[in-house]
């Protein structure tokens, strides 16, 4: 990324943060196909990231971008996408919207409330990543960057280049090793970014409209359906990382 007074977060005349970056070479890689060293790669990049941009020089804030609504609030909603699926005729969707209601029910929200907080990307999915063989060569589009939680980042990252029909573990597992690289990881530091993800991200693209999702929120609809039904046996299943 370019710089500007050894700032590499520029500001517009009307208060927003932008980047500059010089002409990076690489390509995309689908959802779900990178290789182990390239997401290795991808988790110290991460690191390196959430460490420049929490080193001081930048203000914090007084609340983050997300607030986690609270169970009933959220299970209002759920009910209410429920019965809006059910009077559209969409039987077919009805089971996926139970499991996200039953997710909520299981989900330990006191957790995701004493998470770190940091500016974050926001939006750290394949297609704002390049790789060049086996070495990631960009992070592409920071116009979402905020304060909020940076394992959000970390579990977008993790389930959009790890889960194909199921979550590679191995891949998983390579993320947080590089992550740790550059940023202090705690044991069920992925666990609990991913659920936090899904507490985040579920209500955006579960809905009785899903049936009607283009690619990419279809893509992020299986992230979300994979992540409830996984809700209950997460730590197990990642081996508590």
């Amino acid at each position: 990324m370019l710089s500007h007074n050894e700032s590499i977060l520029l500001e517009s005349d009307n208060g927003e943060r932008f980047t500059v970056m010089e002409y990076c070479q690489g390509k995309l890689i689908p959802p779900g196909k990178t290789n182990v060293h390239q997401i290795y790669d991808l988790g110290r990049a991460t690191g390196k990231m959430h460490r420049l941009l929490n080193d001081g020089t930048l203000s914090i804030k007084n609340s983050p971008q997300f607030i986690p609504p609270s169970r009933k609030q959220r299970l209002a909603h759920w009910n209410s996408v429920w019965e809006q699926a059910k009077e559209a005729g969409k039987t077919r969707l009805l089971a996926d919207i139970e499991t996200q209601r039953r997710a909520t029910e299981d989900i330990n929200i006191e957790i995701l409330e004493l998470l770190q907080l940091g500016w974050t990307h926001r939006d750290l999915w394949v297609d704002n990543l390049l790789f060049d063989d086996n070495r990631l060569s960009a992070i592409l589009d920071f116009d979402r960057l905020k304060y909020d939680y940076p394992q959000l980042d970390v579990a977008r990252a993790v389930i959009s280049c790890a889960l194909d029909d199921n979550l590679d573990i191995s891949l998983a597992s390579a993320f947080i090793e590089g992550y740790s690289e550059e940023r202090t990881v705690i044991k069920g530091y992925l666990t609990n970014s991913l659920k936090l993800l899904w507490y985040m991200e579920s209500t955006l693209w579960i809905n009785a409209n899903m049936d009607q999702h283009s690619v990419p929120p279809a893509r992020f609809a299986k992230e979300m359906l994979w992540l409830a039904e996984n809700q209950k046996n997460m730590s197990a299943l990642l081996g508590n990382i």
